[in-house]
């Protein structure tokens, strides 16, 4: 079965678009060429397999901000998050997440990230498998400016392996030092 949301406008809300599959059956899933602003998640998918591409995804300040994330997509089979724009003047905690991939490729590429206020622009967790398996981030460029805060971090990789990082452009830049901020931070990796 695949679904498919292309050139929508969505405004406001908890969730741009909320999916959720289950552990035994993963639809084909693309959301593309979307404008979403004002979300909490602007994209939020579990148990999918698909594509995420073309949409731009924008938070604007407002009065009581809250930890938002552009595209936030948990135990994924083959994503392939594509061509997106997310952009955050206010309080970011990621503006791509993507965790527990596994049994086929995943893809993180030609995104452009910028966020004003967060903790981390790109994070990859819990991605690896016993199959044969490979993450690929590529042509990304990801920008953390100002920094106002400890632990940020442009693209942050946590316990995934097989994970291959080509071309992309990470800055993590901030006025003030913090500790535990950096433009790439690898951590508690399994090996393979």
């Amino acid at each position: 079965d695949s679904i498919a949301i292309l050139n929508c406008t969505m405004i406001g809300g908890n969730f741009g678009v909320h999916y959720v599959g289950s552990n035994a059956r993963k639809n084909y899933v693309t959301i593309d060429s979307c404008n979403i602003t004002a979300c909490y998640r602007g994209i939020y998918t579990n148990y999918t397999n698909g594509a995420i591409r073309h949409n731009h995804i924008k938070q604007v300040p407002n009065s009581t901000p809250q930890n938002f994330s552009g595209i936030y997509s948990n135990y994924v089979v083959g994503a392939d998050i594509d061509g997106n724009q997310v952009d955050s003047l206010a309080k970011m905690e990621y503006a791509i997440y993507l965790g527990n991939a596994s049994n086929e490729d995943y893809y993180i590429r030609n995104n452009h990230v910028r966020v004003n206020n967060g903790n981390v622009g790109v994070y990859v967790t819990g991605s690896s498998s016993t199959n044969t398996m490979t993450g690929y981030l590529y042509n990304n460029e990801v920008i953390l400016y100002p920094v106002s805060a400890a632990n940020s971090y442009a693209v942050q990789i946590n316990s995934s392996n097989n994970l291959k990082l080509v071309n992309n452009s990470f800055l993590a830049k901030s006025e003030a030092p913090y500790s535990n901020s950096a433009a790439l931070y690898i951590s508690n990796n399994n090996k393979s």
